[in-house]
């Protein structure tokens, strides 16, 4: 009985201290299905509106290419992208320079480099 307390113990408290997978050589499309994004709203200077087909395709591309940068904060600006998978909503808020980006999923928020995205790119039709 007490090896198995002991074993019970040691169990634990290894899988206590384990880190969580997020490591840096994680992409978004790691913690989200891209491709199953069904729209997207995206906030820039060009004002707040739905992308379009086109737009929206571009979007995914973009968003695959997007690194995950660990043990980041950063304060969002207003530029954003507000996006639905499998009926779930995300929000994506960018930096003002528009290098990062950060990203609530699970509870968790976390930080992506974007890797080239510019929200600016995107002009209501």
């Amino acid at each position: 009985m007490k090896n198995l307390i002991i074993f019970l113990i040691i169990t634990l408290s290894f899988g206590c201290s384990q880190s969580p997978t997020f490591t840096k050589d994680k992409m978004l499309t790691d913690f989200l299905a891209v491709d199953a994004i069904e729209k997207a709203e995206i906030h820039n200077n060009y004002g707040t509106f739905l992308l379009n087909k086109t737009q929206l395709e571009s979007l995914k591309t973009a968003l695959k290419k997007m690194s995950y940068e660990p043990d980041q904060a950063i304060k969002a600006g207003s530029k954003g992208i507000t996006f639905t998978i499998l009926k779930k909503e995300y929000h994506l808020s960018t930096i003002t320079n528009g290098v990062m980006a950060e990203i609530t999923i699970d509870n968790e928020t976390l930080v992506f480099k974007t890797n080239g995205l510019n929200l600016d790119n995107y002009e209501k039709n």
